[in-house]
This record gives structure tokens, C-alpha cells and sequence, in this order.
């Protein structure tokens, strides 16, 4: 089996919240389907390009609520699984080192990363032999601390995919 997760973030920080981490991830039998739904949808509502909130228009408003309504008809047919995390900036974290401070970011995309699909329990014989394919955002973050990342969770990269052994993460 094998699965795929869309993975992207922000980093911007607001007054209440930041940190904002998002994943879908959908079973490669069921990825052509997907894609197929969400791209005749884009085409049938005339949206272009990547689909962000933030360039909603009023006359946009109701495009992006049915496209979002397409999307959870998808994941309540659980065939695509959201994820999302954020960090609550109402106290500031304490007694965190510079080197916790300056890797925030990337501390807190491994640790969603690892836990928010619940992947320690996709093979709970072991018997399956899983894998991962991940597409990342292009990560806020330098080259070299990037390629860290990566290297830190054990990615490896063929043709600009990015693949993981499940069982590498436990």
C-alpha cells in the first residue's frame, strides 16, 4: 500500500495563532479519482491556479465554498484524510534552548508530519509493506536547513518525489 500526503505550511504569526500546518493524504488505488473530481470541479467553477484562501474575492466566495464542499464530500467518503496544526500564541514557551528556538519550525512540521495521520498504526501486523510518497510545500526555510529536514526524517527523492518507508518514522 502505498500513500500519498500533500503536505504545506505557513509560518506566519498572528496576534492568537501561527504556525500553521496542513496535510491531506489519500491511498494511491484512490489518487487518479481524486485528482479527476477536484480538477473537473476547478474547471467546472473557472478557478485557476492554487486555491488559497487568502486570494478569496467576494466574487470568488461561493467558487471556494463549493470547491471546500467537494472536498469534504471527498473526505466523508474517506478517500482523502485533512490534517491540520497550529500553535496557539497566547503564552509564549519557556525555558526553550536557541537551538529549540531557532529549528521551531522545523520541529513542529516533523512532529505534525509524524503524528497527524496516525502512520505508526497503518500496519498494525506489519505484514503490508507501506511506503510513502510526500510532496512538500517548498519549506520558508534556508536550502541547507531544508535538505536537514529531509535528511532528519529519512527522505529520499527520485524525479522531484519525495519517498519514506512508513516504517521508518517508528
Amino acid at each position: 500500500m502505498q500513500y500519498i500526503i500533500y503536505m504545506d505550511e505557513s509560518n506566519d504569526e498572528g496576534p492568537s495563532f501561527g504556525n500553521f500546518y496542513g496535510g491531506a493524504l489519500v491511498r494511491s488505488q484512490d489518487y487518479q479519482r481524486v485528482t479527476e473530481i477536484l480538477e473537473k470541479k476547478k474547471l467546472e467553477l473557472n478557478i485557476n491556479g492554487e486555491i488559497k484562501w487568502q486570494r478569496v474575492t467576494l466574487p470568488y466566495v461561493d467558487k471556494y465554498i463549493a470547491m471546500m464542499d467537494t472536498l469534504f464530500d471527498l473526505i466523508k467518503e474517506d478517500i482523502v484524510k485533512i490534517r491540520i496544526m497550529f500553535t496557539q500564541n497566547l503564552h509564549e514557551p519557556i525555558n526553550l534552548s536557541v537551538e529549540q528556538r531557532a529549528k521551531e519550525y522545523q520541529m513542529l512540521y516533523y512532529q505534525f508530519f509524524k503524528h497527524a495521520f496516525g502512520l505508526r498504526y497503518s500496519n498494525p501486523t506489519g505484514r503490508d509493506d507501506l511506503s510513502l510518497r510526500i510532496y512538500f510545500d517548498e519549506l520558508p526555510v534556508s536550502p541547507k536547513d531544508a535538505s536537514e529536514f529531509k535528511d532528519y526524517i529519512g527522505l529520499s527523492t527520485v524525479n522531484q518525489t519525495t519517498f519514506l518507508r512508513a516504517s521508518a518514522l517508528y
